[in-house]
């Protein structure tokens, strides 16, 4: 696995269109992964009036955190994703002692994220339960947002959600599982066609092999290998530090986004 390290000198290295690179004043800097396709607008959701108009006015963002959505209270079942962060793969590549593809279940590390969505719709609104919608100018949004993440975290990404039958339904080679397990979710919420803006906290994932590893040495090994073990590794620190939701703030938010909810409520 490559660490935190080499992941921003890649990325540093790769074209402009695939990745943005925030630096706050202090010469932090948060390089956040993008990929090909990018809308130019996109939209966000918010439970409250006042979390929009907060946006607009003082560029200031709350970030949840990927298992924060495992909590049933405060989120509905649009919201809610009881498979969040869990992916199981089928390594087409890797065969063990019998010559037969290997099985694996992977979980993300705890991340921040936004949610965000490609389509301004009223359906949706009513979906997600929400009082206020954001249009988003996404480059600039997500510059915006990687400048005041950077005291936060060094790495982020901007991801379409790839929707599947099942994703504990043994997915192919999937690459680097456990940063790419937050990008999956089942289809029946694709009508919701998301993206989502994440951020690593610092050294996540030594944090994690750290935890793994502790797991290995005074756990039962035969149990990592359920889906119990990983479903609730995301919640008991198996899967690295969990985190707490943060509060952002930059002028370039505001400049980013405007309040749409008027074009749905007419």
């Amino acid at each position: 696995m490559r660490s935190p390290d080499q992941a921003i000198q890649t990325w540093r290295d790769q074209p402009p269109h695939a990745r943005l690179l925030g630096q706050d004043a202090l010469g932090q800097e948060c390089i956040v992964q993008t990929v090909d396709g990018i809308p130019p607008v996109l939209y966000r959701y918010l439970d409250k009036p006042e979390f929009a108009a907060d946006a607009i006015r003082n560029g200031r963002l709350r970030l949840g955190t990927l298992y924060g959505y495992l909590k049933s209270e405060g989120h509905n079942s649009a919201q809610h994703d009881l498979n969040e962060g869990l992916v199981s793969t089928l390594d087409l590549d890797f065969h063990g002692a019998v010559d037969a593809p290997i099985s694996m279940i992977a979980t993300s590390t705890d991340r921040w994220i936004t949610c965000l969505a490609e389509e301004l719709s009223k359906e949706r609104m009513e979906e997600f339960g929400s009082k206020a919608v954001l249009e988003v100018q996404t480059t600039v949004f997500v510059k915006a947002v990687a400048v005041a993440m950077a005291r936060h975290s060094p790495i982020g990404s901007l991801d379409r959600v790839r929707y599947v039958p099942d994703n504990m339904g043994s997915l192919r080679n999937v690459s680097d599982k456990e940063r790419m397990a937050h990008t999956y979710k089942t289809s029946n919420y694709a009508q919701q066609r998301e993206w989502r803006l994440c951020f690593e906290a610092r050294n996540a994932h030594q944090e994690s092999i750290h935890y793994r590893k502790s797991f290995e040495r005074f756990g039962n090994r035969a149990a990592m290998n359920t889906r119990e073990f990983w479903e609730n590794a995301r919640t008991n620190g198996a899967s690295g530090r969990l985190l707490e939701p943060c509060f952002i703030q930059s002028p370039d938010i505001a400049i980013a986004v405007r309040d749409v909810t008027h074009q749905l409520t007419k």
